[in-house]
């Protein structure tokens, strides 16, 4: 999918009939773009049910910003610290790692936060790969956690990659660094080609899977 000069393209395999991951990106106005991917803890129907709220308040934002011109849906701190304080009103005793960006197409920049989504997200850009590293609690965990905001400038082209962390659990290397250079690795090879990295990764043999994988792509050039 094209929004704007962003190519916005993700998978998703659960591990059972309904995925506790969700993935979603829409334009919002001329010059703003959200995406963002989230994993609720558990597996089924209670995970698929927490999904359905997230999107409900996400949509709810939206719908304020063009209505009311409230600018939360563009403050991805600001959303992801009221996003904790509902969850954690409805008592549902589930947790959610989040990752929510916001692209300004006019100044060429991604704002972001990070709820505890690991991996962190895989920037590639010629011959090199680095994380967008940004630490703070999963929603729905603490009432004290705090959201803050990062921001980086574009490069004119480049593939960034985020994934759940089910596809931690495919890669066999045993311990975390070695997994995230694995993934580094296949990211840097086959980030241009979304079909090839998806590929790469063998996820059919590992099925039925431990957990659901998710991988959203986004390119630019």
């Amino acid at each position: 999918m094209m929004i704007s000069e962003f190519e916005f393209k993700h998978y998703l395999q659960p591990s059972l009939y309904m995925s506790g991951d969700f993935v979603d990106y829409f334009e919002v106005d001329e010059k703003h773009i959200v995406f963002y991917l989230a994993d609720v803890s558990g597996h089924g129907a209670a995970p698929a049910f927490v999904t359905f709220l997230m999107r409900s308040f996400i949509n709810n934002r939206l719908t304020n910003y063009w209505n009311k011109h409230e600018y939360v849906i563009l403050d991805p701190g600001k959303l992801l610290a009221q996003f904790n304080k509902s969850l954690l009103d409805e008592k549902l005793d589930r947790f959610i790692t989040m990752f929510y960006g916001v692209i300004n197409t006019a100044s060429n920049t991604l704002r972001y936060s990070n709820a505890g989504h690991f991996p962190f997200p895989l920037m590639v850009t010629e011959n090199s790969v680095r994380q967008i590293i940004h630490k703070a609690p999963p929603i729905g965990m603490f009432d004290f956690s705090e959201y803050t905001n990062s921001e980086l400038v574009l490069p004119e082209k480049f593939n960034m990659h985020i994934f759940s962390d089910g596809i931690l659990e495919i890669i066999s290397e045993n311990n975390i660094k070695s997994q995230l250079e694995v993934l580094e690795n296949s990211t840097l090879k086959y980030g241009n080609d979304f079909q090839k990295l998806i590929d790469s990764m063998n996820i059919k043999k590992y099925m039925p899977l431990q957990d659901d994988i998710t991988i959203l792509s986004i390119k630019r050039g």
